[in-house]
């Protein structure tokens, strides 16, 4: 079984699941922990979610 993990879109961000075709919801989904989601997470496209509404952590690149 593959392990899944919730998300939710940054703001101002869509980004639609590829099995689907559909935009995750501002409310978040369940999706696969598999490497489309993790260069969306490491983009900063999507924030890792304990729950609707509640975040609990991101991954931001720092530029100089």
């Amino acid at each position: 079984m593959t392990e899944t993990m919730f998300v939710r879109p940054a703001p101002g961000v869509r980004v639609r699941n590829p099995q689907n075709r559909q935009h995750i919801p501002e409310s978040g989904a369940h999706v696969p922990r598999d490497q489309f989601w993790m260069r969306r997470l490491a983009d900063g496209d999507v924030l890792i979610a304990d729950e609707p509404g509640t975040m609990i952590a991101t991954i931001t690149a720092e530029k100089e």
